[in-house]
């Protein structure tokens, strides 16, 4: 579902998934990301995200923000962390983030077909980045396809005059994934990068219906190797497909005196708060503040909480429901 002018959702969907065996979407093809030659054999490319489900939709933007921090990094290998959709000319569009060798580089991707077969025009080192929060997009305007990277920007033609917004993408007689979040591991050896990254406000505009937040998602990972017992999470909830390559610790958030539902966020988690109701939500360790919008006597308010997550934990905040 895309849900348009509106950022919140009245109910709260939030989902922690725990994955670790493969779950492949019946009759769903795998679409690698960069082809360097390697052939597509089992467990050689893992994948781990969300594809989006919900209606079809044309929109002539999409964006998303995305954030990473320090961590253990593959020195010895090749990995993408992309938003990804076909455009209507049959490309299928990514920008995101590249890591070679241990480098973080921007990355963008497009395609065309050649006789039932994707050829892919692409810069996996677009230009290097560091650590920290970003701002990506696609646009497509009269056969021209946009990739943006915060400020930078490339144009190329695909001959697209809009973005598919779907679960999937046939492609001859093959189902491909269709708009989705994820992270793409090449020649995969069994061990996950120790970095998470944290995808939110994804984001479609449209001269035709409007624009919103896409806020429909279920798990996307495939060629887990079957023996692999990996520890990694990925959250899906309000606003925010997070994938976790580290462990992760369940934060419960209650909050109690409220005379009506509250706004609540942590990181880039965003909550409908309802009191005395327990909301858990799963983040990797480190320091946190939680902001928090609440009526008071007809009067908004906001606090903001620090929090130092260092294993599970029930936090609780007493609102003063009287005061002046």
């Amino acid at each position: 579902m895309i849900n348009y002018y509106s950022l919140f959702d009245s109910s709260m969907k939030l989902f922690v998934l725990f994955v670790v065996l493969i779950l492949v979407a019946a009759g769903a093809g795998v679409l690698a990301y960069y082809d360097f030659g390697l052939r597509n054999r089992a467990n050689n490319h893992v994948y781990l995200g969300a594809v989006y489900q919900g209606a079809t939709e044309r929109v002539n933007e999409i964006s998303a923000v995305v954030e990473f921090g320090n961590g253990r990094n593959l020195a010895h290998s090749t990995y993408y962390v992309v938003l990804s959709a076909w455009d209507s000319n049959g490309s299928y569009d990514q920008v995101g983030i590249s890591s070679i060798q241990g480098h973080f580089f921007a990355a963008y991707s497009h395609t065309e077909t050649v006789r039932g077969i994707l050829n892919y025009e692409y810069d996996s080192e677009w230009f290097p980045i560091s650590p920290g929060l970003y701002t990506i997009g696609l646009k497509a305007n009269r056969g021209w396809v946009t990739f943006s990277f915060d400020s930078y920007s490339i144009t190329v033609f695909t001959g697209a005059n809009y973005i598919i917004v779907s679960p999937y993408q046939y492609v001859g007689n093959r189902s491909y994934t269709g708009l989705s979040v994820y992270e793409e591991i090449y020649g995969f050896n069994g061990m996950l990068p120790g970095i998470s990254f944290n995808f939110s406000k994804i984001f479609i505009s449209s001269t035709g219906i409007g624009q919103g937040y896409v806020d429909t998602w279920s798990l996307y990972d495939s060629n887990i190797p079957p023996n692999d017992s990996l520890s990694y999470r990925i959250f899906i909830g309000d606003g925010a497909i997070n994938i976790y390559n580290v462990p992760a610790f369940i934060l419960t958030i209650e909050v109690n005196n409220l005379l009506s539902p509250a706004y609540a966020s942590v990181c880039d988690i965003y909550l409908s708060v309802v009191n005395g109701s327990l909301y858990p939500i799963e983040l990797t360790r480190g320091n946190y503040t939680l902001f928090l919008e609440y009526a008071n006597k007809d009067v908004l308010r906001s606090a903001y909480f620090d929090i130092n997550l260092q294993a599970g934990t029930l936090y609780q905040i007493n609102v003063k429901a009287n005061s002046s």
